[in-house]
């Protein structure tokens, strides 16, 4: 049996986690949860089909005595701020996965994909944002085309910000269709029924170590959608290739699935599978551009963070 110590279970990223951790292969794990609130009570979550208590984490040192802890929350709490600052103290063996790449741990994390296979201590990582992470499948998938350059453009739903987050778009979205100034105190800024250009906030850098020798260009917008992340692709080889067989290599892949008739994003929520639209390839054969939609709960959340967690031990 494997003791694991999940941290905020009643995140959006701690419920797929709950979901999956009890099941997942080769874990077999005995789970205890913890949240980062600020209220002094404990909380309930659902681990495993089953109602859990949730206990305060006021002291992270309790953490030592795990095989292992995911993360999964991102509000900048006190509780997970001592958390940060008690990364260092904690055993350097002790796999630590942050699910949901909180801004609050990135210094005392470092990102990974699950294949890197890493010793390196300490193990304590942040799972590549969702948009990597589809490019990492895709490009898995196509390999044997040794392909040369990828350009990433993410559209991120505002869920990555929280439950709070998709009540708040909401809100704005009624007060738009009403002819009414949308409130911006939670998310920001307006970004029902709107595209609004993101920072790179480091996802660029993690891209080029994590898919090299590929060279990388990525960019991010944060667009008025609930849930699913939306992926453009371009990318480059050193010979023309067709889309037949760009989709047949796709096809291979047990996480990707082609989606012929076109891309429709209320599939992606809770699926399985990074979904594939139909290439389009450029004249001279060496350009491909492609759209894949995915669940950023998943891909580049629970399921990235545990498959990466299977790999550390």
């Amino acid at each position: 049996m494997t003791k694991i110590a999940l941290i905020d279970p009643t995140s959006l990223v701690g419920k797929e986690l709950a979901r999956l951790l009890p099941t997942w292969p080769g874990l077999s794990p005995t789970v205890d949860s913890f949240h980062t609130g600020t209220e002094e009570e404990h909380r309930v979550a659902e681990v495993g089909g089953g109602a859990a208590l949730v206990a305060p984490l006021d002291d992270p040192m309790v953490l030592a005595g795990y095989d292992g802890v995911l993360t999964a929350g991102r509000e900048a709490t006190p509780r997970m701020t001592a958390l940060a600052e008690a990364l260092d103290e904690l055993p350097q063996e002790l796999p630590v996965v942050d699910a949901a790449r909180a801004p609050v741990l990135r210094a005392a994390t470092r990102v990974a994909a699950p294949a890197a296979q890493t010793q390196e201590l300490p193990l304590h990582f942040r799972v590549p944002d969702p948009s990597v992470v589809a490019t990492l499948h895709v490009l898995e998938a196509v390999s044997g085309l040794r392909p040369l350059a990828a350009g990433i453009h993410s559209e991120e739903p505002v869920s990555v910000l929280g439950p709070g987050a998709v009540q708040a778009l909401a809100r704005q979205a009624a007060a738009r269709l009403q002819g009414e100034p949308a409130p911006t105190e939670e998310l920001g800024a307006v970004l029902a029924f709107n595209f609004r250009g993101l920072p790179d906030d480091g996802a660029g850098a993690e891209a080029s170590a994590l898919l090299a020798p590929v060279e990388v260009s990525l960019t991010r917008a944060a667009v008025g959608r609930f849930h699913g992340h939306v992926v453009h692709l371009s990318l480059l080889f050193p010979e023309a290739i067709s889309a037949e067989t760009f989709e047949t290599l796709c096809r291979s892949s047990e996480s990707l699935r082609m989606a012929p008739a076109g891309l429709d994003m209320a599939e992606a929520p809770d699926s399985g599978s990074i979904l594939v639209g139909p290439p389009s390839v450029s004249s001279s054969g060496r350009l491909l551009t492609v759209t894949a939609t995915l669940d950023g709960l998943l891909f580049g959340g629970a399921r990235t963070a545990l498959e990466l967690l299977d790999s550390l031990f």
